[in-house]
């Protein structure tokens, strides 16, 4: 399952792009998933969980709009309600701060209504210009 979607600096999230990550998050069922990974075009890499329970703890948690933070190779992974928005990321082992404009982040926040979507790799308010892909596999 893939959500991978073009985000405007200073811009709120398209229609089609909330539509995209809504259609997204409901598809996070009856599939057992071995990893996921945030990445984009400002970090093509990205990072990854791949414990397999605790991708499938956030694959659940995002189809069922629960919030979750798990461990996971190195990096702590939350989801949870950032204001009216959801807000999926992947921050240093130990940081579960939430909504908050991170210097080097990975985080996807499509629905927040401003242009502090997230980023994969650079700034998560106010980032520049990029795609942004979350892929659990």
């Amino acid at each position: 399952m893939v959500f991978d979607e073009e985000f405007v600096q200073g811009q709120t999230a398209s229609a089609a792009v909330k539509q995209a990550w809504d259609n997204f998050l409901a598809s996070l069922t009856g599939s057992t998933y071995t990893q996921v990974t945030i990445s984009g075009s400002e970090d093509s890499t990205g990072v990854t969980c791949s414990d397999p329970a605790k991708v499938n703890q956030l694959a659940c948690a995002l189809n069922t709009n629960a919030a979750v933070s798990v461990s996971c190779n190195g990096r702590t992974w939350n989801f949870y309600a950032a204001g009216t928005s959801l807000e999926f990321n992947s921050n240093q082992l130990g940081d579960t701060s939430g909504n908050v404009c991170q210097n080097t982040g990975y985080t996807v926040r499509p629905k927040i209504g401003n242009g502090d979507w997230g980023s994969a790799g650079g700034g998560t308010c106010n980032a520049p210009s990029q795609s942004i892909r979350v892929e659990f596999s």
